[in-house]
């Protein structure tokens, strides 16, 4: 199934895109926000933003506006997100109760950016400026004295003021004499939609995996056993722990490493915003199980082969390559969002031989019983007895795993 998300450019006075708006889209088609809960809304594009597109790709590595309504800041959501990556977008029916300004407060205390969506100087909600960082005003639905006057009383203040839904050079040459520092609109670009395919999960691993971080202490090497059976649960999780800011350019080679990498804190965040879309978690176990066991048997072969790979390595590999039947997607175009040791990656695109490429070609000729092939072509040093016992091992341990989970 198809997910689908827009992104409106956000600008300064010299032209350069600062941010964007992250904005929710139903279909291809939509060109608005058309849905009538607000809540589902910001939880699926939250979600499909971090867990689905990677923010960084969406972003360009530039901070996301996302939309919160008072329910979901009431309940911490926003908590779910880094302050490096997302800014909170208030919109302009929260209610200013203590508790609103307490949760505000927590965030603001925790370095994240609060936007105020639809400022036009009311008297309750300007007991949220000592805490906003940026207030928007609507440029098409306020008159030029309402613009003037509240560019004239926030002039002195940490405030930033952005003009949005500019839609004329006009618009923007005055908003810009007011003292606006940022704009957006259709002046500058309309929103551009994004489309992909959303990943999905075996019900029984995230099941699982969902138990284990909902412990005050979680337990890596657990985790690491869940994910390790499930390679849309594996490609997700490398994914996400790639492009965190943590990870300091360094490849990872194990979902251990990933896991270890992330912490606690993005572990559960990742898991909980897959959680909040709920629609990704529908794929079979055998599918899973398949590529399991794929990733075993790779294994078990290089420890018999004149191979110098590593095992984590010949897993992944392994596992991946069944990566496009499971996802919908090329591989070129599922690598793109991970980061793994360059022989993998050429071994998975065919871009070259390695040992990893050789041991994909092995695999793939004893799985469609080519008549032709040869162990000692291989360096495969047993009896086709003893290779046919390995791999009937690889699928009692994979029997074995998805029974305990």
């Amino acid at each position: 199934m198809d997910t689908f998300i827009a992104r409106q450019a956000i600008f300064d006075k010299k032209g350069n895109v600062v941010a964007y708006e992250l904005l929710y889209r139903s279909s291809e088609k939509s060109t608005r926000a058309d849905l009538v809960d607000g809540d589902r809304a910001t939880l699926q594009v939250l979600s499909d933003a971090i867990t689905v597109f990677g923010l960084p790709y969406l972003t360009n590595s530039k901070m996301a506006f996302v939309n919160f309504t008072e329910n979901l800041l009431l309940r911490d959501t926003a908590l779910l997100a880094s302050p490096d990556e997302v800014a909170v977008e208030i919109l302009e029916d929260v209610k200013i109760t203590k508790r609103i300004l307490e949760k505000l407060q927590n965030l603001k205390d925790r370095g994240y950016t609060l936007v105020l969506d639809d400022y036009i100087g009311k008297e309750d909600i300007n007991k949220l400026l000592p805490l906003l960082d940026i207030v928007k005003i609507d440029f098409m639905n306020t008159s030029q004295e309402v613009q003037e006057r509240i560019a004239d009383a926030l002039k002195n203040s940490k405030v930033t003021l952005l003009a949005e839904k500019v839609e004329t050079l006009k618009e923007y040459e005055r908003a810009k004499e007011l003292g606006y520092q940022l704009f957006q609109g259709y002046f500058f670009r309309r929103p551009v939609l994004f489309q992909k395919k959303a990943q999905k999960f075996s019900i029984a691993s995230f099941n699982r995996l969902l138990e284990q971080v909902q412990k005050s202490h979680i337990n890596f090497k657990r985790c690491s056993q869940i994910v390790h059976s499930d390679v849309a649960l594996t490609y997700s999780l490398m994914g996400r722990a790639n492009i965190l800011q943590y990870y300091r350019g360094n490849i990872i080679t194990s979902i251990q490493q990933a896991l270890v990498r992330m912490g606690e804190d993005e572990l559960r965040r990742w898991v909980f915003l897959t959680l909040a879309r709920g629609n990704n978690i529908t794929i079979s176990d055998e599918a899973v199980k398949e590529a399991y066991i794929r990733g075993l048997f790779a294994e078990e072969i290089l420890k018999k082969a004149a191979f110098t790979g590593k095992k984590e390595e010949a897993f992944i590999v392994g596992m991946f390559s069944q990566l496009p039947e499971i996802m919908g997607e090329s591989m070129g175009s599922l690598l793109d969002k991970v980061e793994l040791p360059p022989k993998c990656t050429e071994a998975l695109l065919n871009q070259s031989e390695n040992e990893y490429s050789r041991l994909l070609e092995f695999f793939f000729r004893y799985e469609n019983k080519d008549p032709e092939l040869k162990l000692e072509d291989f360096g495969i040093n047993i009896s086709w007895k003893e290779l046919g016992s390995i791999y009937v091992e690889c699928i009692r341990k994979a029997d074995l795993a998805f029974s305990l989970r």
